[in-house]
C-alpha cells in the first residue's frame, strides 16, 4: 500500500454527508462478513471514465487463501484508494479491483488492512490540537505538517 499523510488548508465542514470515520481496531474481519465498498470507479467496462456519482456495493469477505488460490493478483482499477467499511468503521482501502468488476463469480477487489497501519497513521497525524509549527486549524480532522525533504 502506498500511504501518505495529507495536509489540507481548509477545515472540513461536517454534516450528514461528510463525517470522519473510525478505524476498525482489529486486523482480521470475520470471513463472510458483509462489508461496504465505495468509489467513483468505472460503471461501464467498455468506457474508461469515472462515475460522476459516488457508488457503493455490499460485498462478503472471502478467505485470503481462497482468493490467492483461485484468482492470484488482479490489476488496479479506478476505485483504488476508496474505503472498505465494516460495522461503520474503516477496515480497508481499495488496493486492486477486478477488470471484470460487477460480473458474477468474480472478486470485487483486494484491500489493504488499515488496522495493520494504525500505529503509522497515528504517528503521522494530529487530532484536535494545534502545534506551534503548524499553520492549519485542526478541530475535528486529522492533520499534520508534512516535513520538507
Amino acid at each position: 500500500m502506498n500511504k501518505c499523510p495529507v495536509q489540507v488548508d481548509v477545515m472540513f465542514q461536517f454534516n450528514s454527508k461528510v463525517q470522519p470515520i473510525e478505524i476498525y481496531p482489529r486486523v482480521e474481519v470475520p470471513v463472510y462478513s458483509k462489508v461496504t465498498v465505495m468509489g467513483w470507479g468505472h460503471t461501464d467496462p467498455d468506457v474508461y471514465m469515472s462515475s460522476y456519482v459516488l457508488m457503493k456495493i455490499e460485498l462478503k469477505v472471502w478467505p485470503l487463501e481462497e482468493c490467492e488460490k483461485v484468482y492470484g493478483k488482479l490489476p488496479d482499477k479506478a476505485d483504488s484508494g476508496g474505503p472498505l467499511i465494516f460495522k461503520g468503521k474503516l477496515i480497508g482501502i481499495v488496493s486492486a479491483g477486478s477488470k471484470y468488476c460487477g460480473e458474477k463469480f468474480q472478486p470485487e477487489g483486494f484491500y489493504t488492512r488499515v488496522a495493520a497501519f494504525k500505529d503509522w497513521i497515528d504517528s503521522h497525524t494530529v487530532r484536535r490540537r494545534r502545534r506551534k509549527d503548524f499553520k492549519c486549524r485542526a478541530r475535528s480532522s486529522y492533520f499534520r505538517k508534512i516535513p520538507k525533504y
